[in-house]
């Protein structure tokens, strides 16, 4: 009777491992006019979520949601089907620290949209960059940590989009992504 019920546990188990596994797969392309965003960030901990939001846009629960990242193990990250707009990185969240680059009340917006807007036009691979986040104080009990985004060289364009084209096969990406691969050589 135990090795019966140790079957079955044995069987549940696998059966939930691979329900739950996820492997990372380009989703397909909606139509020409959509673009993909794409980058990497690593921190001391691993990356959780990467928030882009359209400069101007009111994002309401449930009515319109902001672009979704696909996040790799390593680090890259993606927005697929990106409609053409102006965006800005929000925020960038690792296992235990949430990384803030919202504008606040005191932020001069001319100053934030010089140095945070970007610009996805039809069709487009955007690369945001590679970048590392640096704690440069730690948060206290009642005080914010500070850190800095400090530009890395790896991985670079080329590699983040050799990784995207083998995940992307069939989803309508793959002309587009080599014709840049193709470029960068």
């Amino acid at each position: 009777m135990n090795a019966r019920i140790r079957a079955w546990v044995a069987l549940g188990a696998a059966v939930l491992l691979v329900g739950c596994s996820h492997a990372a797969k380009l989703e397909t392309m909606e139509s020409p006019q959509s673009a993909m965003v794409f980058g990497s960030v690593t921190a001391d901990e691993p990356i959780r979520n990467v928030r882009m939001l359209e400069f101007g846009k009111v994002y309401v629960t449930f009515a319109s949601e902001p672009p979704k990242p696909q996040l790799l193990n390593n680090g890259m990250f993606d927005f697929e089907n990106v409609p053409p707009g102006r965006y800005y990185v929000e925020s960038i969240a690792s296992a235990h620290n949430l990384y803030s680059f919202a504008p606040t009340a005191d932020t001069d917006i001319d100053q934030f949209k010089q140095e945070h807007l970007f610009t996805v036009k039809p069709g487009e691979l955007y690369y945001l960059g590679s970048f590392r986040i640096k704690i440069t104080k730690n948060a206290g009990t009642f005080s914010s940590g500070e850190m800095s985004l400090q530009r890395v060289k790896s991985p670079s364009e080329k590699d983040i989009l050799k990784r995207m084209l083998r995940i992307g096969k069939g989803s309508g990406w793959e002309p587009r992504i080599q014709a840049r691969i193709d470029q960068l050589k």
